[in-house]
């Protein structure tokens, strides 16, 4: 029980003018968080019991799959809670006896919004969840993956939240992403609504036009002054940029080194660095600066994979398709016309790495994909027990066999702020019982002091959580603040209600009151907390697109 004379943060009336988002304007109104500068938001008392709750809802869902504790000393990011999975397997996973294993827990993650909005749904750290999955095989591992998929698919249902599963990963990896559709959001999805294909924009796949077959034409060098750029080159030689080559010089973070990449793309298309990323597992990827596209023998400006020795050459899977195009020459002024992959240069690598726009086809049924703004509320990601590096155990067997390492996060402030968005009306917070951080808001009037504390020691003694307004405030406030914060069931005890036959009781979602007698105020509120979760999942729209979590 907490007393509202006693609790830290005071609701507003009015959300501060820098506060973005329906959902964190509601959150800051009921004291559930406050912004503490660069960025940062600080969970109040209220906000912090909610969280808390959420974590519970989440520990619920995942009681298929029993794990312990584990507790990370500092904020982390799905690579590196695998990083760290992948180190206690190495170190402490001996035999097949021991998997599998899954370590759940909660603290601070590293959330990758990059400031473009304020808030929760954007953090770029935020407290959050996690699960880690060691499991002895790529059966098991399936299993697992699919479990915990499903356990944030009820949490997120127990939210009332809508979400999308969408790809966040490429072959070999396998990777989700766990969406919000949100005008306040700081990502961006391509989605298809023919087919129901979803992925975050930075890894989405597309339909690949097919180029006409002709044929390779010989290499021809041609003096292009001032055409330093895609479109300048396009516009000088009057070929369209489709018919051109780019080269993107970057330096890739490849197992702690740095290594010269040659990208090549084609000029009417951009590269995905996280793309890129995930097809060298590079940890990061920088543009090359002048002295380093010069010592690998580049040009910057009329830079040429041709000719090349001892660097990365990566080219998208649509290079070796498309014939005859204008690349660099290796020469300041001049490019080559009719280019050829296989004929006058190879790669180390042909991969996917163009990135997918909104109106691109869709690569599984070729209909327009579109975009969407959206929150990231959690990721899961799975690397083959193949995998180079991985630890290993001693099967039945007897022989070393891979760990498989399945990693899960959550974000909860996101979710928090999601559900605050998808359950509010004009007057405040509208919260479902899993992510309210009391059951009940109690209301006491004067004339019924001594019923109200009995009252709340009975709703405690119950396990039914209870905010209790026991300020000497009128009763416009108190009901005001009651809208406000939202929780899921209303009580007022005092001398009008009594003298009615008990207490007035409300859902927060609903208009009717209705007068409960004190001796049946318990099994009232808990069925109406069954009614009130029920109906905040019953009010989940069917998303038209992408595998949605319903």
């Amino acid at each position: 029980m907490m007393r509202m004379s006693r609790l830290f943060g005071r609701t507003l009336r009015e959300a501060p003018a820098d506060v973005e988002g329906a959902g964190h304007q509601h959150l800051v109104r009921a004291a559930f968080v406050r912004g503490v500068g660069m960025g940062r938001t600080a969970y109040l008392p209220l906000g912090q019991r909610s969280l808390a709750a959420l974590e519970s809802e989440l520990r619920d869902c995942l009681s298929g799959l029993p794990g312990q504790d584990l507790l990370l000393s500092a904020a982390v990011d799905g690579a590196s809670l695998a990083e760290t999975a992948r180190g206690l397997a190495g170190s402490d996973i001996q035999s097949y006896r021991q998997l599998p294993t899954h370590l759940f827990g909660a603290g601070p993650l590293k959330a990758g919004g990059a400031g473009k909005r304020s808030g929760p749904l954007n953090a770029a750290e935020a407290p959050g969840a996690f699960l880690c999955s060691l499991t002895d095989g790529e059966a098991s591992s399936s299993q697992a993956y699919t479990a915990a998929q499903a356990a944030f698919a009820e949490l997120f249902k127990r939210c009332g939240v809508p979400a999308i599963v969408a790809r966040d990963a490429v072959v070999p990896a396998t990777g989700h992403a766990y969406l919000f559709p949100t005008a306040d959001g700081g990502e961006t999805a391509l989605l298809c609504d023919a087919c129901g294909y979803a992925a975050l924009a930075d890894i989405a796949a597309f339909a690949r036009p097919v180029a006409d077959a002709e044929p390779l034409l010989p290499l021809e060098k041609v003096p292009t002054p001032h055409a330093a750029t895609i479109a300048d080159l396009a516009q000088y030689l009057n070929v369209p940029e489709s018919r051109t080559a780019k080269a993107v010089l970057l330096i890739a973070t490849i197992s702690g080194e740095e290594r010269f990449a040659f990208v090549v793309v084609r000029g009417d298309m951009d590269l995905s660095e996280r793309k890129l990323c995930l097809a060298l597992r590079a940890s990061a990827v920088r543009p090359a600066t002048e002295a380093e596209i010069r010592s690998a023998g580049a040009t910057p400006g009329y830079a040429s994979p041709i000719g090349l020795r001892s660097v990365l050459i990566v080219v998208d899977e649509l290079i070796p398709q498309s014939p005859n195009l204008v690349a660099g020459a290796n020469d300041e002024g001049f490019h080559l016309l009719h280019t050829n992959y296989g004929r006058d240069y190879t790669a180390t690598q042909v991969a996917d790495i163009a990135a997918a726009r909104p109106g691109d086809g869709c690569p599984s049924c070729s209909a327009r994909l579109r975009s969407e703004t959206v929150a990231v509320l959690g990721r899961s990601s799975q690397t083959p027990s193949v995998a180079k590096g991985a630890p290993a155990y001693l099967d039945t067997t007897g022989r070393m066999q891979p760990v498989a390492i399945g990693v899960h996060t959550v974000n909860l402030g996101c979710l928090l702020a999601a559900a605050a968005e998808q359950h509010h009306d004009e007057h405040g917070l509208m919260l479902p019982p899993a992510a309210a951080p009391f059951s009940v808001h109690l209301v006491g009037m004067p004339g019924a002091e001594a019923e109200a504390e009995a009252l709340v020691g009975a709703l405690e003694a119950a396990g039914i959580p209870c905010l209790y307004d026991d300020r000497g405030e009128s009763a416009g406030v108190k009901f005001t603040d009651a809208d406000l914060i939202g929780l899921p069931l209303r009580i007022t005890l005092g001398k009008r209600s009594l003298q009615a036959g008990g207490a007035e009781f409300k859902r927060r979602d609903q208009a009717d009151k209705v007068i409960v007698p004190l001796d049946g105020v318990v099994e009232a509120v808990r069925a109406a907390l069954v009614g009130a979760q029920e109906d905040a999942m019953d009010r989940l729209k069917e998303l038209p697109y992408g595998e949605h979590l319903r």
